[in-house]
């Protein structure tokens, strides 16, 4: 995705699309961002490291309602 997309906290993110037999089409299904410290520095989610630095987390995310449905739907009898 464009960098110019992204929202404020994301780094980098990717849209994942699955094949909708349904729609005989391929759409997103779920949307995943690399967030890096931003988030974590606001909501102060720290860990140590072996020399005992606190450091900020990095922190990823991702919706998985769609993806489960998605898997769901397609494989149930």
């Amino acid at each position: 995705m464009p960098s110019e997309e992204l929202g404020d906290s994301a780094y980098r993110k990717v849209d994942i699309e699955a094949w909708m037999p349904g729609d005989q089409i391929y759409g997103e299904i779920s949307s995943s961002s690399i967030c890096l410290d931003y988030q974590s520095k606001r909501l102060n989610i720290q860990w140590q490291t072996s020399s005992n630095q606190n450091e900020f987390a990095y922190t990823v995310s991702i919706c998985i309602t769609y993806m489960m449905c998605l898997v769901y739907f397609t494989y149930y009898e």
